[in-house]
């Protein structure tokens, strides 16, 4: 069922969707949620004191500029090519149908459950509404559908993981990441003897 303000939008094109308005309504709400600087630990280890359950716990702030930008169009991107709206009061009117049927359709795509979860977490805080498509299930989160990508893997096929043997026992011995072992030099080696 559709609410009655997308009802009487469903089949009429707009000619001129004013994207411009959406786009910055949406960065002055996201604007007014940033909380950059202040410590979600910090928060969190008040409630604890105050004896409060932070099982789920959010500040309602957003706390980094990666978590904004990842996340500020995508939704609005959505609404905007399935409904023709263009001002964000519009969208306010049904956030929760269509917070739902977002999340229906990227269940359908197969979306990781992780990503889904997150999706949801950033929708209820950008409406202001904890609760905000509760009715739509999401799958369960397991281990074994964990997944780097939803693309195939590009690996290099002349890798032979045989010859990298003393390397793989350094990185397990020492707990070095990828990344940090690609820094390590010869002047930071230290020979000891036998």
């Amino acid at each position: 069922m559709l609410c009655p303000f997308l009802a009487e939008q469903e089949g009429i094109i707009i000619g001129r969707v004013h994207r411009k308005i959406l786009i910055k309504e949406a960065l002055e709400r996201f604007d007014s949620l940033m909380a950059i600087g202040e410590s979600r630990g910090e928060a969190k280890a008040l409630c604890r004191r105050a004896g409060e359950s932070t099982w789920a716990f959010t500040t309602g702030r957003i706390l980094s500029y990666k978590t904004r930008s990842v996340y500020q169009e995508q939704f609005l991107n959505w609404v905007r090519a399935r409904y023709h709206l263009s001002r964000l009061k519009d969208i306010d009117r049904c956030a929760e149908e269509l917070a739902c049927a977002y999340l229906r359709e990227r269940i359908e795509k197969s979306y990781s459950p992780w990503t889904l979860a997150t999706e949801r977490s950033v929708l209820r805080l950008f409406f202001s509404t904890p609760t905000l498509a509760q009715q739509v299930t999401l799958p369960a989160r397991r281990r074994e559908a964990i997944r780097r990508s939803r693309h195939p893997e590009q690996r290099v096929a002349s890798f032979q993981p045989a010859n990298w043997q003393p390397l793989f026992m350094f990185l397990d011995a020492t707990g070095l990441r990828r990344r940090e072992a690609q820094e390590v030099r010869m002047s930071d080696v230290i020979m000891l003897p036998d």
